[in-house]
């Protein structure tokens, strides 16, 4: 999806869920229209949206401002119109060929989901929560649709963040939950130790790896190791995917900090 601001383009896309997914293409055009909308809402507001679609009838439902032919359809433009309406934003639609739509047929082709969106089997994440008597208020790695948490951060425009770049916010104020990618974990315990937060993290049992020392000298608390299973983590585009490490991949919840006065380098 696109957005132009000053001359400026912004980009952002994203997965459907496997729930979603099973719609028909003349839904999905519809939603993406929502999303992608209410995604840069604060940007366009007081303004006018024209939104280019290569398939007719949604270009049709948007301008007409809803359908009589098809109730959930028409249930997503009216929430599209009145997210406008609220902002005192014209939103149009016009079509475009699909040979033209190169842009968001380059971002569905480069999302990366192996990367991105794998998600924690909730009842085991409330369960290690429980144990840890910890109740985090802010995911600072999630997506619309793998979020652990109503608040959350995701790495690119997304139409339900709360915060956009994990990295670009303080994080002393919230008790976070992260899942990084495996790339960012010494970079999460710096920026936990910087801005002396506290809060849980969930990552690889991995001695050997640089970033495992520090993590235990930030323990508050021993960790809740998670045994490998195929259902740790899912993809919630995939569900039947399994992640590639499932076999043999132990897993620690850890409940850590920045603060040397609740940190007890607990090691396991």
């Amino acid at each position: 999806m696109l957005h132009c601001k000053d001359g400026v383009e912004y980009s952002t896309g994203g997965q459907w869920s496997a729930d979603e997914f099973v719609h028909n293409i003349n839904y999905l055009e519809l939603p993406v229209a929502f999303l992608v909308t209410k995604t840069f809402i604060k940007e366009i507001a007081n303004s006018h949206v024209k939104i280019m679609i290569d398939n007719t009838s949604s270009v049709s439902i948007v301008n007409n401002m809803g359908t009589c032919k098809s109730e959930i359809c028409n249930d997503i433009v009216v929430a599209l119109w009145e997210l406008c309406i609220d902002k005192k934003t014209l939103v149009t639609a016009a079509h475009i060929a699909g040979v033209c739509n190169t842009v968001a047929d380059e971002e569905s082709r480069n999302f990366h989901i192996q990367d991105t969106e794998w998600k924690l089997d909730t009842l085991l994440l409330r369960k290690a929560l429980n144990e840890l008597e910890f109740s985090p208020e802010i995911d600072l790695f999630a997506s619309r649709i793998n979020n652990q948490f109503a608040i959350y951060c995701s790495y690119r425009p997304d139409p339900g963040a709360t915060f956009l770049d994990t990295f670009s916010i303080s994080w002393a104020n919230f008790r976070f939950y992260c899942c990084p990618p495996f790339s960012c974990i010494l970079r999460v315990l710096q920026k936990v130790k910087q801005d002396k937060a506290t809060g849980v993290i969930v990552v690889p049992q991995w001695p050997t790896q640089t970033w495992y020392s520090v993590l235990m000298t930030m323990l508050v608390l021993p960790p809740i190791l998670l045994k490998p299973s195929p259902k740790l983590l899912t993809l919630p585009t995939q569900p039947l995917e399994k992640h590639p490490l499932h076999k043999k991949t132990v897993y620690l919840v850890c409940l850590i900090s920045g603060e040397n006065s609740l940190s007890k380098g607990t090691l396991t």
